[in-house]
């Protein structure tokens, strides 16, 4: 299976080449193209690329964006410039993979007898490792829900890091829309694929790694991205169809929100309503998400 790995970059100049040298190590194993695109970086993130670049001139590729677009609309963009290949893996230049993972990836292909033509997602584990070097892996095993998978995406219970999209899937993708701030974005792109594809499979491999507190990312807080926030989860039913236990999760959701903006009982009560409402047996229940639920809401009880 060929693969095109498309990176989304700002400002990577620290990690990059980190990034590049976890896939360059592995380049034997199907690996076709390394589709960068620049979100007009303003440190040295380009040229460190570029001298990669005149070391592999055939293997990685660079797009540099003439205005900055966001992380939303360069990823928007990177559907337009993925290039011809079998497998896509869409992630962030300051991201690394895991030593050994592309060689386990073309054997799982061949084990499953995988056709890129047909819409499909593979999904893997994946490990945070935080700036004290703890590490910590994340499994995506609730894949194996297969009939309920949209939903286990919107709680969060998988995730869409170590994932590869098949060429079938991915041509049905469309740019997503950037109207309703990150978080609609964010969802929108998440779920896409997953909505675009007929099969999934989960192998339990660490294939990818998270670093935490690095990059450009940023804690936002305040008034402004709580408003953000709402109105992005106000525009989600538009854009995807939902279940009954969905819908009460956005309500849940919105019930948050509205409460952090304004703290009336009322949005509190809808909150916890919601809560229990959305739960679905069906897709059984992940502790850590729970908890991180919970914790938001408490501490916006106590903390405002």
């Amino acid at each position: 299976m060929k693969i095109n790995i498309l990176v989304v970059t700002y400002n990577h100049e620290k990690y990059i080449g980190r990034f590049l040298d976890s896939i360059i190590c592995q380049k034997d194993y199907g690996i076709n193209k390394i589709i960068l695109s620049d979100d007009k970086s303003t440190d040295n993130n380009t040229k460190v690329i570029n001298e990669y670049i005149a070391r592999y001139p055939n293997l990685i590729e660079l797009h540099e964006n003439p205005v900055n677009l966001g992380v939303y609309g360069n990823f928007n963009h990177l559907l337009e410039i993925k290039g011809d290949a079998d497998l896509y893996y869409i992630v962030a230049g300051d991201d690394a993979f895991c030593d050994g993972f592309f060689k386990q990836v073309q054997y799982f292909c061949n084990k499953k007898k995988l056709n890129a033509k047909d819409r499909f997602m593979m999904f893997f584990d994946w490990k945070i490792v935080k700036p004290n070097g703890k590490e910590v892996v994340v499994r995506n095993s609730k894949v194996n829900n297969k009939k309920h998978i949209t939903s286990l995406k919107l709680r969060n219970y998988i995730y869409i890091r170590s994932t590869f999209v098949s060429r079938g899937t991915i041509n049905l993708c469309k740019p997503v829309s950037l109207d309703g701030g990150v978080i609609l974005s964010e969802i929108l792109y998440d779920i896409q694929p997953i909505q675009k594809s007929m099969s999934f499979y989960y192998e339990s491999i660490v294939g990818s790694i998270y670093y935490s507190q690095i990059g450009v990312s940023q804690t936002y807080r305040g008034t402004e991205i709580r408003k953000r926030c709402l109105k992005g989860w106000e525009l989600v039913p538009e854009h995807l169809k939902l279940s009954k236990s969905d819908k009460c999760y956005v309500n849940m959701q919105l019930a948050k929100y509205k409460f952090s903006l304004d703290r009336k009982v009322s949005y509190l009560l809808k909150f916890f309503k919601n809560y229990i409402l959305c739960k679905n047996p069906a897709l059984g229940l992940d502790i850590k998400s729970e908890f991180i639920m919970l914790r938001s809401i408490f501490k916006l009880i106590v903390n405002g």
